[in-house]
């Protein structure tokens, strides 16, 4: 070995040997190494549940704003609504400014003029039979 390179090499192996010993910390394999480790884990598990628990929060809320829509589709579901129907009954609950739109489906009164004097007239009675029960396209009242 050069000479001039000794005390280099005896100094890395100082540092080596001090290190393994615990003079600049704990040694290596210690249990005292563990306790960072599992004080770190447990900040960024905390961290990330909180996150989530919020992101989860929020979603809730969102669908918690907009039960009108969702009502609106579960009612036109279940009196048998075909997709033309639906768009019609929703359109003319948006232009008859009904709040919320599924409140459309108690007001026959605004449907049953379509009935008779609407170039879809057709379509509007078969609305107004599956929606109001009404009999005739002249009958605002349910059946």
């Amino acid at each position: 070995m050069n000479a001039s390179l000794a005390p280099l090499v005896l100094a890395a192996v100082d540092a080596v040997e001090s290190y393994r010993r615990g003079m600049y910390g704990p040694p290596a394999d210690s249990p005292g190494m563990l306790k960072p480790l599992l004080i770190g884990g447990s900040i960024i598990a905390v961290l990330w549940g909180g996150a989530y628990s919020i992101d989860r929060l929020l979603k809730s809320r969102r669908e918690a704003a907009k039960p009108d829509r969702s009502l609106f589709g579960d009612l036109a579901s279940a009196h048998g609504l075909t997709a033309q129907e639906r768009q019609h009954l929703e359109a003319l609950a948006n232009q008859s400014q009904v709040e919320p739109p599924a409140a459309i489906f108690v007001r026959p009164e605004l449907v049953a003029p379509l009935t008779r004097s609407s170039q879809k007239a057709e379509l509007w009675q078969s609305v107004a039979r599956k929606v109001f029960g009404l009999k005739t396209a002249d009958s605002a009242s349910p059946a």
